[in-house]
C-alpha cells in the first residue's frame, strides 16, 4: 500500500470514529432515571433532578417488579392489571418544574400496564411491568421531578416499585 493510500485509510477511519463517537455521546444525553418508589403508602415522595440537552419526548411512569413464580405472577397480575384491565389504580400528584417555572402540578390515576422491559438494578437486573402516569414533551433545560402517592394502597405491600424518567421517542 502506498504512503497516500494509507494517509487516506487512517484518515477515513479518523472520521468514522469521530463520528461513531458523536453519535453515542448524543445517544448517552437522553435521560433515563428509576429510583425505588414505596406505592403502598400514601405521602411517599421520590424527587429526582435531569437535564434535557434538546427538545423531546419524555415518559413518567411507574415501575413493577414482576413476581418470580407463575401463581406469584397471577395474584400480581390481578393487582397491576394489564393492557385490557384496569388492575388496582394508584393515583399520584407529579410536579414538574423547569428551573423555578412550574411546567405540571396534577393528580394522576395510573391503572393497567403499558408496557414491560428489564433493567439493571443494584447489580441484578430486574424484570417490570410500567404504568404511563404521563408523556410530555420538554425543551432544554434543567427540571426537578416530585412524585408523591396520595393514598394508601395496601394492594402493592410487598411489590418491588420504581419511578421512571426516561427519554421516550415513539418513532423508533
Amino acid at each position: 500500500m502506498n504512503r497516500a493510500k494509507h494517509h487516506s485509510s487512517v484518515k477515513n477511519m479518523s472520521i468514522l470514529v469521530m463520528m461513531a463517537s458523536t453519535l453515542l455521546i448524543a445517544c448517552s444525553a437522553h435521560v433515563s432515571i428509576r429510583k425505588p418508589f414505596n406505592v403502598s403508602k400514601a405521602n411517599e415522595t421520590v424527587i429526582t433532578h435531569f437535564k434535557v440537552t434538546s427538545t423531546g419526548d419524555y415518559s413518567f411512569a411507574m415501575l413493577f417488579a414482576r413476581a418470580p413464580t407463575p401463581e406469584e405472577d397471577a395474584k400480581q397480575t390481578e393487582i397491576l392489571g394489564s393492557a385490557y384491565r384496569d388492575g388496582v389504580p394508584i393515583t399520584v400528584n407529579l410536579r414538574i418544574n423547569r428551573g423555578n417555572e412550574k411546567i405540571l402540578d396534577q393528580d394522576i390515576t395510573s391503572k393497567g400496564v403499558s408496557w414491560a422491559q428489564v433493567f439493571q438494578h443494584e447489580e441484578r437486573m430486574v424484570n417490570v411491568v410500567a404504568r404511563l402516569i404521563r408523556a410530555l414533551t420538554l425543551p432544554p433545560g434543567n427540571y426537578t421531578a416530585e412524585f408523591r402517592t396520595l393514598a394508601d394502597s395496601k394492594e402493592f405491600i410487598g411489590i418491588e416499585s420504581y419511578v421512571e424518567v426516561s427519554y421516550h421517542n415513539p418513532k423508533h
